[in-house]
Parts: structure tokens; C-alpha cells; sequence
């Protein structure tokens, strides 16, 4: 069986679109998404890893790392992976915000608005900026 944490989207490395599939590296070539027997380099600055949960309170569109949704009462958080806590939503700042469990049982998932990469006009809560600065 297939776990959800092994698939990944990215952009090609030569234009705008999003492919979505298995991530490999190799010193060489650097990263690539493999689909279909087939590999595409990738922008490696444009990584998502699929976080096995969905958009409406886990009813809607499956999220990625460094998607954008709406947290009822909160505005908007990105989507990460964290090491102890699992799938979490940070704020610009990058501080955890809430779990995804918590946001879950909370019922306070709403929709995805988009990506940090697509849509960089989107506030993201915990600044005053537009936009989201990703750690190095």
C-alpha cells in the first residue's frame, strides 16, 4: 500500500506547471518527479509534500505542504509538516498555529485559497506583510 507522505508536487524546472508524482534525487541531476515510469526535473525551491488531509474539515481537496487555507476565526495558515507534531498550520512567522488534528475535531478547516509559490498576494496571518517567508 501506498503512504500518502510519498507523494509530492513540484514545478517543472523549465515552466510554470505543477506535476505531481514520486521525488527522487541524485547528485547530478538534482531533484525530479518520477510519474509513470518517466522522471521531470523539478524547481526544488517549489517541493510539496502531500499531508494526507483534505480542505473542508477533511472533505474537500487533498492539501500539500505550503498551500494556504482559511482556519475558521483565525484567517489564513500555511500548511506544514512538523517532526513531533505532525500536520500543522503556521503563520507568517513560521510559529505553529494549531494542529491538524485539533483544527479536525475543532471542525475548523475551511477551503484551500491557493499556494505560497501561485499566490503570493494571499496575507497570511501573524504579519502585517503580504505573502509568506518560507525558512531556509
Amino acid at each position: 500500500m501506498k503512504d500518502y507522505r510519498d507523494e509530492f508536487k513540484a514545478k517543472y524546472a523549465f515552466n510554470d506547471h505543477w506535476i505531481v508524482g514520486g521525488l527522487t534525487h541524485d547528485c547530478q541531476s538534482g531533484y525530479s518527479i518520477v510519474k509513470d515510469g518517466s522522471s521531470f526535473a523539478v524547481d526544488p525551491e517549489t517541493i510539496c509534500q502531500k499531508s494526507g488531509i483534505r480542505d473542508d474539515n477533511d472533505r474537500g481537496v487533498m492539501l500539500y505542504t505550503n498551500d494556504i487555507v482559511y482556519i475558521a476565526g483565525k484567517c489564513h495558515f500555511v500548511v506544514d509538516i512538523d517532526v513531533i507534531d505532525g500536520v500543522v498550520f503556521r503563520d507568517k512567522n513560521g510559529n505553529i498555529e494549531e494542529t491538524a488534528g485539533d483544527a479536525i475535531m475543532e471542525g475548523d478547516i475551511g477551503k484551500r485559497l491557493g499556494n505560497i509559490f501561485d499566490n503570493p498576494e494571499i496575507k497570511i496571518s501573524g504579519g502585517s506583510d503580504v505573502g509568506y517567508k518560507k525558512e531556509s
